[in-house]
């Protein structure tokens, strides 16, 4: 992997998807006229997230929104706006939306899209659902990583991250780069200690420093006004963040674009330096044999 520009969007998005996807297209343009090769939004920032929706309970409104706005991927034509838009610009573009099964019509997935300058690149399903998500969103069953011109990529979609297993599984698949867009709450807004905030911000560290990955951190944030998370309030902070872990680039709590130079190679090499004469090497040093009698009799 060469050196690279990589930006991640902390996005207000509604329940009108015409209005979020001009959003989103108008932030593309921004960024490639910075020469980014990768631009990542947040969780369901397509569909937009919808005010009846918390972890406690999935009220109707929600659902049947997201159930209408929901589309077909690769053919639906939001998704087709935004690969014409990555040939355009010669950029590749990560978000996450409602995808309509292709099969049976009546099941959606919270799907991760990648397209680029050559096209639909791919998609990856939601696996671990908070909450009343799972009431309404099917779970995906697959971990995929994708080839691409800057290297290995693989996605996660918000609770994802907590499970250590998921990015290990995309590392072991030879993903260089990972991106995490999520819809995480913020507890209250300007309060950095709270238990969810450093539950979001101790994932992302740990994501990229134990896997030796790059790491695009994209969170979608809440309107003015909006104080806590019962309000609907959402974290922001997306970052950009070496394989040491290290932010480079980081959004605050409002709507904003981070965008950070990032050379995987130099910060690869920082990472063995900075753990000294030990060597320390946390894929080549996993012990599958310790690990995987528990998880065979755990799955029994």
């Amino acid at each position: 992997m060469a050196k690279m520009k990589l930006a991640a969007v902390s996005m207000v998005s509604i329940p009108d998807k015409t209005v979020n996807l001009e959003k989103m297209l108008s932030y593309v343009d921004k960024a490639a006229d910075q020469g980014t090769n990768l631009i990542a939004f947040p969780e369901l920032c397509l569909p937009g997230l919808h005010p009846a929706f918390n972890m406690v309970s999935a009220l109707p409104p929600a659902s049947a929104y997201w159930f209408e706005a929901a589309e077909y991927v690769p053919e639906g034509p939001s998704v087709q706006s935004l690969i014409d838009k990555a040939k355009e610009r010669d950029i590749y573009i990560t978000w996450t939306m409602v995808e309509r099964d292709s099969q049976f019509r009546n099941k959606t997935y919270n799907c991760a899209v990648l397209v680029g300058p050559e096209g639909f690149v791919g998609k990856y399903r939601k696996c671990h659902q908070p909450g009343t998500e799972r009431l309404y969103l099917q779970r995906g069953n697959e971990i995929p990583v994708f080839d691409t011109k800057l290297g290995k990529i693989g996605l996660m979609i918000c609770f994802d991250r907590v499970w250590a297993e998921f990015s290990r599984c995309l590392k072991l698949q030879g993903a260089e780069i990972i991106v995490a867009m999520s819809a995480w709450p913020g507890d209250i807004r300007g309060d950095m200690t709270t238990h969810g905030v450093e539950l979001f911000m101790n994932a992302a560290f740990m994501n990229a420093y134990t896997n030796s990955v790059v790491m695009v951190d994209c969170c979608a944030c809440s309107p003015d006004g909006i104080q806590t998370v019962m309000e609907g309030l959402e974290l922001g902070h997306s970052s950009i963040r070496d394989t040491t872990g290290r932010p480079l680039a980081m959004t605050g709590w409002d709507e904003e674009m981070c965008i950070a130079e990032v050379d995987p190679i130099a910060s690869m090499d920082s990472t063995y330096a900075s753990q000294g004469l030990t060597g320390n090497d946390y894929i080549r040093d996993l012990r599958p044999d310790l690990y995987l009698p528990i998880y065979e009799n755990y799955a029994k």
